[in-house]
């Protein structure tokens, strides 16, 4: 009987300590997964983040690491969205760097600036803190470091396009009616200083449109269709049509809308910045400070309204459209600073109302007119409508003519953003 206590009394210690050994196993199976599992969202997190980065990097380090840190805070690696500390200085080992990424090699501060490399972590240095194990405790372990990285490269052609329509597949998308007094109805090329291509990414084969003998003096115009009536005319003056040409984004897709502001009541000169519910008004000699000016209801003008917005000011559209006739005219200069910088138009883009600049001068503008969503018609006898135009489509007719006096803002790009590594 003693014999047989002492037996049972072995078995039961090799079931304890096996026990605890299959415990161990399972543990640290377990948490292996978990960690693995984890691995695989950083790499998510850092792929994510490395391309929504690349995608700004044309427009600065500071921009670029935004972008990234931005595309990251929406993604989640054990259980929590991932944090990414921004790199003021853009050194090597932080979590978002911008470089240049050349025959297989990143490049920290590299010029070119064409890609940007980024470390999603848990890890006991990284805001998010280390990955907590859910067996790891029970046997002396807490947590674990896990880290991926990520680089991504941006490349293609820098388009200098003084006219981006983005209408995709329209006809007549620039239209020309009328050859009128002037010798070239779009002029893109007015001075040695200012040259600016044009980008049409209609895919249609009648994307051009002109009749008479409208002619357009720019830098190249590039069609997104295959539109060879075009590229056998002698319609262009000083480039060449580049048919079959990909279309590029919207250059500005990046700029929020601005938030509405206080309604306004004064509707006499000299205006004050903030919306205006029911249309901005007009007359003879209004003037308006300087600032943005939120308008629903658009802006109509007849006779001899003249709007002196020259202060430094933006006319947001946020629903209606812009209206002159007679013999209306519109100084604008927009503002020197700030996130809407040079930006003298800007209509929302689900905003599809057309405008029509018509009369004598027309606008007198120095910015962008930014109409992504609407078609924009300039008729009557004007000349400058600012220095880039970016719309959905472009009619110029009777004796107008669009001079753009670009100066390189906004640059459209024709590029392609993949990972590397």
């Amino acid at each position: 009987m003693k014999t047989n206590r002492k037996r049972r009394g072995i078995v039961t210690v090799w079931v304890a300590v096996f026990g605890l050994a299959i415990l161990l196993m399972l543990g640290i199976a377990c948490d292996t997964a978990y960690v693995y599992l984890v691995g695989h969202q950083l790499q998510n997190t850092a792929d994510a983040s490395a391309l929504a980065g690349t995608l700004q990097v044309r427009r600065g380090t500071t921009i670029s690491q935004k972008a990234a840190a931005d595309a990251a805070a929406a993604c989640k690696a054990g259980g929590v969205f991932i944090k990414l500390m921004l790199n003021p200085g853009n050194t090597a080992g932080g979590d978002v760097v911008v470089g240049s990424y050349n025959s297989g090699s990143f490049v920290p501060g590299g010029t070119p600036a064409n890609a940007v490399q980024v470390r999603a972590k848990r890890t006991a240095s990284s805001q998010n803190g280390a990955l907590p194990l859910v067996f790891g405790p029970g046997f002396g372990f807490n947590v674990s470091d896990v880290e991926r990285t990520a680089t991504a490269q941006i490349s293609g052609n820098i388009m200098e396009s003084a006219i981006v329509l983005l209408n995709p597949n329209g006809s007549c998308v620039l239209q020309l009616i009328g050859t009128g007094g002037n010798p070239y109805k779009v002029d893109t090329k007015p001075d040695s200083s200012h040259v600016g291509v044009i980008q049409i990414n209609s895919t249609s084969s009648n994307s051009v449109c002109w009749n008479g003998n409208a002619q357009i003096r720019a830098g190249d115009i590039y069609l997104g269709g295959n539109q060879t009536s075009a590229v056998g005319s002698n319609v262009l003056v000083g480039g060449k049509f580049r048919i079959n040409a990909p279309p590029v984004p919207d250059p500005l897709a990046w700029l929020p809308p601005p938030s509405k502001p206080p309604l306004q009541t004064n509707n006499k000169s000299p205006l004050n910045p903030g919306w205006y519910s029911g249309g901005l008004p007009t007359g003879k000699n209004m003037k308006l400070n300087a600032g943005i000016y939120y308008i629903d209801g658009g802006i109509t003008m007849g006779g001899n309204d003249f709007l002196d917005a020259s202060a430094g000011v933006m006319l947001y559209l946020h629903t209606g459209s812009i209206n002159m006739g007679g013999n209306s005219d519109i100084k604008i200069q927009p503002m020197a600073s700030g996130a809407y910088q040079g930006i003298s138009i800007y209509q929302d883009r689900a905003n599809t109302a057309s405008s029509t600049l018509k009369g004598t001068t027309s606008l007198n503008n120095t910015g962008t007119i930014y109409m992504p969503g609407s078609a924009l018609s300039v008729d009557g006898t004007p000349k400058s409508v600012g220095r880039q135009i970016i719309a959905d489509k472009l009619t110029v007719q009777g004796d107008a003519a669009v001079v753009v006096k670009y100066d390189g803002s906004n640059k459209a790009q024709d590029h392609k953003v993949w990972l590397v590594k």
